[in-house]
């Protein structure tokens, strides 16, 4: 027959360490008691002991410690661990010798103004984050403006080009039109003058004949 395999327990581990922990605390409160119930009663009571004379009486070790008072219970240190809010989750797990009643940690209670900072905080992120991506788009836009200028003035300046030679076409053509027109206006004028030669002989030689008829 297998073992059985020991499982783990964390809430049993987390019970057992609250308790250990509880335990020691407890283990220190009833010592600190215990001092300071022994530091009471060395001072209230008064001493019954006479003071032995003569021979009896015993040489002191040391002549100093004649005058010495009882030493005072050492006094510690005051914890530097913040009183917790009531109702806190496992209280005993932040548990302290001494603590400070007049001390709170700002950690553990709420506090009005830190979501208003938060908050603050945030919409200075976004409202640099927007005014960046503004930025970026406006610079973008100017760049393709100035590409869409370049590039239509590439085109204007083609299209005056082809402008100005079509003009420079059409006024050839319209010159050469004009001299042909010319030419032959001057042979028309030509053909003219000798048809009226050709008409004047004619008529001379019609009379010619009658005369001789």
């Amino acid at each position: 027959m297998s073992r059985a395999r020991k499982t783990k327990n964390p809430k049993r581990r987390r019970r057992e360490r609250r308790k250990r922990i509880l335990q020691e605390y407890c283990a220190l409160v009833d010592q600190q008691a215990a001092q300071a119930d022994g530091a009471e009663q060395d001072s209230a009571e008064p001493p019954t002991t006479a003071l032995p004379s003569g021979k009896d009486a015993p040489v002191p070790e040391n002549a100093s410690t004649e005058g010495q008072k009882t030493p005072s219970p050492e006094t510690k240190r005051q914890c530097k661990h913040r009183k917790l809010p009531v109702g806190f989750p496992f209280p005993s797990l932040h548990a302290c010798s001494s603590p400070n009643p007049l001390s709170q940690d700002r950690l553990y209670y709420p506090r009005p103004g830190k979501m208003e900072r938060q908050y603050l905080g945030f919409q200075r992120r976004v409202t640099s984050v927007v005014y960046e991506k503004i930025a970026k788009g406006s610079a973008t836009l100017d760049k393709w403006k100035r590409d869409a200028g370049a590039f239509m003035d590439k085109f204007r300046r083609q299209e005056e080009e082809e402008r100005e030679s079509l003009e420079r076409h059409l006024r050839r053509i319209q010159e050469f039109q004009n001299l042909r027109l010319q030419s032959h206006q001057r042979q028309l004028d030509r053909m003219a003058q000798g048809l009226v030669m050709v008409r004047k002989r004619c008529d001379k030689l019609s009379n010619a004949g009658e005369n001789t008829g």
